[in-house]
């Protein structure tokens, strides 16, 4: 049965963008620092942190936080040896785990419509259309959001080959780990993120290389997060009840499996997680809705991955699973997003126990118009390649006329981007998306 490969395999590593995975709490920051003292109630006027040392997550300020937020010096500037290519400002794309890097990047661009404007040994940049993007040598796409690492896994190399990946986020610190108890080397590092223009968040991430398959996720794996609030106490925010306006106790950490969905790529199921305070045990956590204070959805410490996403009860993480809106449709021809912000919330003993919001935006990567025409061209290809005069076709060649001759004719192609070649067929939609149709079937001997 012929095949056809979406060839949306240029993944794009967004800043704020898809940042969480579906992780357990597994790994334990180091203890090697002593507690932070007191917290200063005004932002440190340098963004000056730890730099050889990697503290404990609770031990960093929330002046620190804001001030990193605030800071618009690059993260070479506060880290040590930090390896970042001349140009910083680029996106990465990465090949499929069957190709050549380099050899895929340029039949991908075979009109020479993009300039090599620098070369390592880890990585080749280029400029294309006016953006930059970057190809890594060492790192193949497996599918799902994961790709191997094909690079050295001592400590230096680890460390250049994931700065690159993770280039865009506003580290505090970094650094690199050999775990033998879970089989792997760990790249991980504290950064901070602007939510909006009242919330900074300060996240632990790791990326975790399996020592035997060298299987990495292309999104770090989060373990634990911490929003501050850039507003003076005094004046509070926001469309959910503040901490100085009620008399809840705000001690849940709130968080989800996405900060962020792209409409047609990502689950709009996402698994949420309500840590509460060691000393309660309550039955359930509510899920409410900030817009209108509903509960939207429960969270139960169940154990029960499959019905509600908890993997170990009695560990005080709370979840659920719950399906966020994504028919957020008004106007085809925009590609639109929609922002949903939720805290959980429970009570015991006459005392309400809240989270801060979280929030989630849902965005749509194409609008109707190109969604409609990309579904188009695909249902032409399919009816040709199983139509019975394709199927007499004899030769590779005559299939690949063949389908070249329908990509020129059909509005949804740009015609300039169709290419043949290796046994491929490649192109582009107009809406930018790429592309490519198997001439063969595949062959397990041969890859």
């Amino acid at each position: 049965m012929k095949k056809m490969i979406p060839m949306l395999l240029a993944l794009l590593l967004l800043t704020g963008c898809g940042r969480a995975a579906e992780n357990e709490d597994r790994l334990t920051p180091a203890d090697t620092l002593p507690p932070a003292e007191t917290e200063a109630t005004v932002p440190e006027e340098t963004t000056a942190a730890v730099n050889a040392e990697f503290p404990e997550f609770d031990s960093i300020t929330d002046a620190q936080v804001i001030a990193l937020a605030q800071s618009q010096e690059p993260n070479t500037s506060r880290i040590p040896d930090y390896y970042l290519p001349a140009d910083g400002d680029y996106t990465v794309v990465m090949a499929p785990e069957t190709s050549v890097p380099v050899a895929w990047y340029a039949q991908m661009h075979p009109n020479g419509d993009c300039e090599l404007i620098e070369e390592t040994d880890l990585y080749q940049l280029y400029e294309n259309g006016g953006t930059k993007e970057l190809l890594p040598r060492d790192f193949l796409l497996s599918g799902n959001d994961y790709a191997y690492y094909t690079g050295a896994m001592d400590e230096q190399s680890i460390r250049r080959n994931f700065d690159i990946l993770a280039h865009d986020e506003k580290m505090l610190c970094r650094r690199f780990r050999d775990d033998a108890e879970i089989k792997c080397v760990i790249y991980e590092y504290y950064a901070v993120t602007m939510l909006d223009d009242t919330t900074a968040e300060l996240g632990w991430y790791c990326y975790l290389i399996d020592r035997e398959n060298h299987l990495v996720s292309t999104r770090p794996e989060w373990n634990q997060k911490r929003q501050v609030s850039l507003i003076p106490e005094e004046t509070g925010s926001g469309n959910v009840p503040s901490q100085e306006t009620d008399d809840a106790q705000y001690d849940i950490l709130l968080r989800a499996s996405e900060r962020e969905l792209l409409i047609g790529r990502d689950d709009p199921e996402v698994i949420w997680y309500a840590e509460v305070p060691a000393e309660y045990n309550p039955q359930e956590v509510a899920l409410i809705d900030a817009a209108n204070g509903e509960t939207a959805a429960v969270l139960y410490d169940l154990a029960d991955y499959e019905k509600v996403g908890d993997t170990i009860q009695g560990d005080g993480v709370y979840n659920c699973r719950f399906k966020v809106n994504t028919d957020i449709d008004t106007d085809p021809d925009a590609s639109e997003s929609a922002e949903y912000s939720y805290y959980a919330e429970f009570e015991e003993n006459g005392t309400v126990h809240r989270s801060e919001p979280f929030t989630i935006t849902v965005m749509e990567s194409f609008t109707d118009r190109e969604m409609s025409d990309m579904e188009r061209v695909d249902a032409a290809i399919e009816e040709l390649m199983g139509s019975d005069a394709f199927r007499q076709l004899s030769t590779e060649a005559e299939k690949a006329d063949a389908l070249i001759s329908l990509l020129k004719s059909q509005e949804g192609v740009e015609p300039s981007s169709i290419v043949y070649s290796s046994g491929m067929v490649s192109f582009q939609y107009t809406s930018g998306a790429g592309s490519g149709i198997m001439l063969n079937d595949f062959d397990p001997m041969l890859n």
